[in-house]
């Protein structure tokens, strides 16, 4: 996947001031009045101009639906304080120190993939240092985004970088005298999670400790197309990636009830 950089904008004194006074994060809780499309047309204002436009050109949005996006994440996301002041804080600082950024030319996500407008525009957002990587990596210190559990998030074998999973895949499993080892959680899970992009965070949301079925109609314990399959532990939730990505076969991962059932391998996150 090819890449593009530019360097975060300055803003305007209107919007700097606003930027600074919602990113204190010596604050406990994220300010009523930095709750606004103002806020969220400030933070737009930081992204460079060609960032804009893959967002417009190739995932069919607006500045405006943009904008509405990310007031969406400052406007409702109430249960997370955290979230938005280290996120606002991040975008205050990369501003005032036009810090280059890099985005995939061609995202292999869309828009509304993510919660918020917020979590696409981290999603998006790529260190220049790692764009020849096999996964380029995120910005760590910008809070990742929450994809949306309304979607099925697939993982397309039909993806442009899906041959780059398979090279990574060593790193989920490896053969044992019996069966195979696999990292401990808390390492594989420290592994996916400087991805930039959706993937990541899909299979990030995956590796848990436990697993609770949150699809109506119920889930399978063994691997199918009707219902989603529910791991029993994260190794079994390895397996079946590994399994999809080794054999170039798409799969998904739902986080609950879904529009249109996948016609492929899913999971339960």
């Amino acid at each position: 996947m090819q890449h593009s950089c530019g360097l975060m904008r300055k803003v305007s004194v209107l919007a700097l001031s606003l930027l600074q006074w919602c990113s204190n994060v010596n604050q406990t809780e994220f300010p009523e009045d930095c709750k606004s499309a103002a806020l969220a047309s400030a933070i737009a204002e930081t992204l460079p101009h060609e960032l804009v436009a893959i967002i417009r050109d190739k995932m069919n949005t607006t500045y405006s639906s943009l904008i509405a996006g990310i007031t969406e994440a400052v406007t409702y996301d109430n249960d997370n304080d955290a979230y938005l002041l280290y996120s606002v804080k991040w975008y205050t600082t990369s501003s005032e120190a036009e810090l280059e950024v890099c985005w995939p030319d061609l995202p292999d996500f869309e828009f509304n993939d993510f919660q918020s407008g917020l979590g696409t525009v981290a999603g998006l957002l790529v260190t220049p240092a790692t764009i020849k990587d096999n996964i380029p990596k995120r910005f760590m210190d910008l809070p990742p985004g929450y994809l949306n559990h309304g979607k099925v998030h697939i993982i397309s074998s039909h993806a442009i970088d899906f041959f780059r999973l398979q090279l990574m895949i060593t790193n989920f499993r490896w053969p044992a005298f019996v069966g195979f080892s696999y990292p401990a959680l808390e390492d594989v899970r420290n592994f996916v999670d400087d991805w930039s992009g959706r993937a990541g965070r899909a299979i990030f949301a995956i590796l848990r400790s436990s697993y609770t079925c949150t699809y109506d109609a119920g889930c399978a314990d063994v691997v199918g197309k009707d219902l989603p399959y529910l791991p029993k532990t994260y190794q079994n939730a390895l397996d079946v990636i590994v399994r999809q990505i080794e054999t170039s076969s798409s799969f998904a991962i739902c986080f609950g009830n879904v529009p249109t059932i996948p016609s492929m391998v899913w999971i339960n996150a």
